[in-house]
């Protein structure tokens, strides 16, 4: 049975499936992974009825392990932040991953990467508010303890993550 992810790309319970560079669907670690490194521009997003309210980045360089803890209403209405016209304005994704990479003249804003979540789209009436609540974190130190924290935390292995390099 395959599942349709909001980049497009798919993946069933038993296999791994690379989509477009540098982005891996990977069953087996149940987890949607996007290679950061500033060298091709890339945006991925989850829609809300199947993302976690929790992502995160690892620098296997410096060793600084991210975590952004975020809410998502699965229910929610969303705005779809692609730069064209929009069919269906508020079917868009709860967290987005962007790398930023050249573009077709050669020119770049970065490199650098970002993950971001949204808030649901409400309709506010004058004086009403909506609160949401995004977290980040940034953990450094040894790759024993990350490992631990990144199991704990997002579900996932560092060593398994680094295999896949």
């Amino acid at each position: 049975m395959k599942k349709s992810l909001s980049a497009g790309c798919f993946a069933d319970e038993k296999t791994s499936t690379v989509c477009a560079e540098p982005i891996l669907v990977t069953a087996a670690l149940r987890s949607l992974l996007l290679n950061c490194d500033g060298k091709f521009r890339s945006k991925i997003g989850i829609a809300p009825e199947i993302a976690r309210p929790v992502a995160g980045s690892y620098d296997f360089e410096k060793n600084i392990l991210t975590i952004t803890q975020f809410e998502v209403d699965k229910n929610g209405s969303y705005v779809n932040s692609k730069w064209e016209m929009q069919r269906d304005p508020y079917k868009g994704d709860a967290v987005n991953a962007y790398n930023d990479g050249p573009l077709a003249d050669g020119t770049q804003m970065g490199p650098f990467y970002e993950i971001e979540s949204s808030s649901p789209a409400r309709p506010l009436k004058p004086g009403e508010s909506q609160v949401y609540k995004q977290s980040t974190f940034h953990f450094e130190g040894d790759f024993a303890k990350l490992e631990i924290l990144a199991k704990q935390i997002l579900g996932i292995s560092l060593s398994d993550v680094k295999a896949l390099k």
